[in-house]
């Protein structure tokens, strides 16, 4: 599994990023930074996807290779088997986490299931939200999200973390 360090640059939409800056967010010393790139490249050509770029003190990040979640846990496609407990805690804190608007088929590839487990799990997390006073809606512009006190969605994803 590679490093968290890099996530922030990974996810960002910014797709060229300078060394300081990037020794600013991730708080990494520019070897340790060094090292942790080596090792995302290869793993991305291990998986045959195109690597980082960086030259002149400068990286380029390409799109989100598709499939990142396998190479960002160096995963392979068939070796992740979720219960469905597992895979409706998994739904929540995709959802919790707003790190992009998720849709069935996002879930889908992500937890290597059928649209009608997805939505049959779905349909069973929001019965069992419905006990916590929290609602995961659906909307075509912004996905799927959760509604309900902070206190009550921290308190539920600290509980599915455990």
């Amino acid at each position: 599994m590679l490093s968290y360090n890099l996530d922030i640059l990974l996810f960002s939409e910014r797709r060229f990023w300078k060394l300081d800056k990037i020794l600013e967010v991730t708080g990494l010393k520019s070897q340790e930074f060094q090292r942790q790139l080596v090792e995302l490249n290869r793993t991305l050509q291990d998986k045959s996807q195109r690597p980082l770029e960086f030259t002149n003190n400068v990286l380029a990040i390409p799109e989100k290779p598709e499939n990142f979640e396998e190479i960002r846990f160096n995963i392979a496609e068939y070796g992740r088997t979720l219960s469905e407990e597992k895979r409706q805690y998994l739904i929540y804190l995709l959802c919790f986490s707003k790190c992009s608007a998720l849709a069935i088929s996002d879930f889908q590839s992500l937890l290597n299931v059928s649209r009608n487990t997805v939505l049959s799990d779905i349909k069973k997390l929001r019965q069992q939200l419905d006990n916590e006073n929290i609602r995961l809606e659906y909307s075509r512009r912004l996905g799927f999200y959760l509604e309900g006190t902070s206190k009550e969605l921290r308190k539920t994803s600290w509980r599915f973390l455990q």
